[in-house]
């Protein structure tokens, strides 16, 4: 326990004349008192102590250093998930809150909180938040917390210059008790399309590329941002999307240290030349009420145009042409030297064709990728690891979604690729996906990958 590893001391000194109410004081908050199932609550734990007492009589409890050596007990909190009640861990900006303390048996920070007057006396705040999240219907009853704190009236001072309290004490002040109450969702008005999105969302699309031949894939990006339980409901279905096959789908928090926004990918194939647009996609979600109880709404994106072209006919692939008319006997035999050494004349042809088109296919695949690569990336709106996606998936002829593995450098390399240019191709998509879905910093990576296109596209399309 936190008592044996800090080395408190524990002193069992009384002052009948000290109250501790008087000098600090620790309660719970939330923002409301009713909820439904998954919305977030916002959880607040605030304690505080006079300006005076912090300052000048407020000693160390343990003596393990903290910036604020308190004590705060809440043993609902470790209860909280056996209740039904998830505690979700906290954000970059709450993990870096400036105060450390202990909570229970572990450290954690807080932030300062604003200075409050009770009484004629001026506390000091500070505040530690959680959000939390209830699975299933259930009346909260959280019980009072206890702020355990030392101080002192005396002091001397060591050879070093440091305070040495000659009559510390133990006190100990309690807190309030919280209860609120989370409901079921209503079923009246709820959409049959409904997967569990509570809150408030906005939601946007891109797609890549926008001008296809029937048979090819695009990717699509479906952004989620808002404030709700982002990441805790199903991505929506897109199976009976018009106009399209869905291949695969692929969803993920943008950042998991400040879930705020999350993109679902979904790689897409028209199914007719017909298809003149990506159709607006919806994402129904419930939205609690500030006074009221709430309603269920849709969030919707604009329909994204597409130009969807002919397919590419393959090298080597017949033509369909009309059946000539039967000559007769005499013609065939006067014709028949010029088609013996027109035949011999397509033979040779063929034979040549059949050794050079692989290298000349996967050159010109190489070249026309190339290309709109470039085109794509200089819109201001490009996603650079789809770019890059689409265009290794036109490089090695198989779809963008499957990419992403540890067996792309062989891949590679099979393809063509030397052995380094292929491994550094691997180590700059693996960046990528660890900027977008690892929480690492998001750079401006741009000139990289048209340094790396452009020296696939030397190796496979040397001009």
């Amino acid at each position: 326990m936190l008592l044996a590893l800090l080395g408190c001391s524990l002193v069992a000194l009384q002052d009948p004349d000290f109250v501790p109410g008087e000098v600090a004081f620790l309660e719970w908050s939330t923002d409301d008192s009713h909820y439904v199932v998954q919305q977030n609550v916002e959880l607040t734990l605030r304690f505080g102590f006079e300006r005076e007492f912090l300052a000048q009589r407020l000693v160390p409890l343990f003596h393990r250093p903290l910036d604020l050596s308190v004590q705060v007990q809440a043993p609902w909190l470790a209860e909280a998930e056996r209740r039904g009640v998830t505690t979700l861990p906290a954000t970059a900006e709450r993990l870096h809150a400036a105060t450390t303390f202990a909570l229970d048996d572990r450290i954690e920070t807080a932030a300062p909180g604003p200075d409050r007057e009770q009484d004629g006396r001026v506390f000091r705040t500070f505040e530690w938040r959680r959000t939390l999240r209830a699975k299933s219907p259930v009346l909260v009853d959280m019980p009072p917390a206890l702020l355990r704190f030392a101080h002192a009236t005396s002091f001397r001072t060591d050879f070093l210059g440091d305070r040495i309290p000659e009559d510390r004490r133990d006190a100990s002040v309690f807190g309030n008790r919280l209860t609120f109450l989370v409901e079921a969702l209503p079923e009246d008005g709820r959409p049959r399309d409904f997967t569990g999105a509570v809150g408030s969302f906005v939601v946007s699309a891109a797609a890549t590329p926008r001008i296809l031949s029937l048979g090819e894939t695009l990717r699509l990006a479906l952004t989620i941002e808002g404030n709700g339980n982002l990441g805790s409901f199903a991505a929506p279905r897109l199976d009976h999307l018009a106009g399209f096959d869905v291949l695969g789908t692929i969803a993920g928090n943008d950042s998991p240290a400040t879930p705020s926004r999350v993109t679902i990918l979904y790689d897409l194939r028209p199914t007719s030349e017909t298809t003149r647009a990506v159709p607006s996609l919806s994402l129904p979600y419930f939205e609690p009420g500030i006074d009221g109880p709430g309603a269920y709404r849709r969030a919707e994106t604009e329909p994204l145009p597409l130009v969807v072209r002919p397919p590419v006919p393959l090298a080597g692939e017949p033509v369909e042409t009309e059946a000539p008319g039967d000559p007769g006997e005499d013609a065939l035999e006067t014709r028949r030297p010029l088609l013996l050494a027109l035949g011999a004349a397509l033979a040779l042809g063929a034979l040549w064709l059949l050794r050079r088109r692989p290298a000349d296919g996967r050159a010109r695949a190489c070249t026309a990728a190339a290309a709109r690569f470039r085109a794509d990336l200089a819109r201001a709106d490009a996603d650079l690891l789809l770019v890059l996606d689409d265009f290794l998936g036109a490089l090695l002829d198989c779809p963008a979604t499957s990419i992403h593995g540890t067996d792309l450098a062989e891949r590679l390399r099979t393809a063509g690729i030397p052995e380094g240019l292929a491994q550094r191709t691997q180590s700059f998509l693996d960046d990528l996906l660890a900027q977008r879905y690892g929480g690492r910093p998001a750079t401006n990576r741009r000139d990289e990958a048209r340094a790396l296109v452009e020296a696939l596209e030397r190796v496979l399309a040397p001009r």
